[in-house]
């Protein structure tokens, strides 16, 4: 029996399959290139009618799960800040993917939301700081902002 684990991109790559989502799939891509265009206004004007005003689509905020690693990959604080204030959850893997991304105004952004640092990603991978302790070449300064 032949037992490997697998690689990070092997791990978030969906190879065209779609995860089962309540929220329609126009609705987040538009939402997605909202955030890739740094649109914030057209960000906050969607998310607000989506939440404020009856729909006949349902809306999940979870559902937002590409919009946030689009924000995380490109550090957009204020996108990341909106999806946290309409209740969308911190995960360790959205807090080691800002790691990752050395994206310290989202690392920043999910603190101030309560995110506990010393939090393990999940039960066999240490927290997110032992990430940047440990990377090839030490994220001094990254430590260093997560710490003070």
């Amino acid at each position: 029996m032949d037992i490997r684990l697998l690689s990070e991109e092997e791990l978030t790559r969906y190879d065209g399959l779609s995860s089962p989502c309540r929220t329609a799939p126009a609705t987040i891509e538009k939402l997605r290139s909202l955030c890739d265009n740094g649109d914030l206004k057209g960000f906050q004007d969607v998310m607000d009618s989506l939440v404020s005003n009856p729909q006949p689509e349902v809306f999940d905020i979870v559902d937002l799960h590409d919009v946030m690693v689009e924000a995380i990959q490109q550090d957009r604080v204020e996108i990341v800040s909106n999806l946290l204030l309409h209740g969308f959850p911190i995960k360790p893997s959205y807090t080691q993917k800002a790691t990752a991304c050395k994206a310290k105004g989202v690392l920043e952004c999910f603190l101030k939301a309560g995110w506990d640092i010393n939090e393990p990603v999940d039960v066999l991978r240490p927290p997110v700081l032992w990430y940047v302790g440990s990377a090839p070449k030490k994220v001094f300064s990254l430590t260093k902002d997560l710490l003070s």
